[in-house]
């Protein structure tokens, strides 16, 4: 009932897939993940979307990796913010 992720992973599929090892049938389970630098943003979103009781496997592109999308939004903030 208690599952540890010693990486963050890379995309959502594997991460509910992971994570989804801690409560089956309806049980509760808790979820550890260790995370770097590198996972500062991704972590925030998935901690946002579990505040928010929202699914996560929507919140995330199935076909691109976390860190892809992150860095793809964050590049286009940061254009939108130097082009003011």
């Amino acid at each position: 009932n208690h599952v540890v992720h010693a990486e963050f992973a890379a995309n959502a599929v594997t991460f509910l897939h992971r994570s989804g090892r801690t409560g089956r049938a309806g049980r509760a389970g808790k979820v550890t993940c260790f995370f770097g630098q590198p996972d500062v943003a991704l972590v925030e979103r998935v901690r946002e979307a579990i505040e928010r009781d929202e699914p996560l496997e929507p919140a995330f592109s199935r076909r691109r990796s976390f860190r892809k999308r992150v860095r793809r939004e964050e590049e286009a903030s940061e254009m939108s913010s130097s082009s003011r």
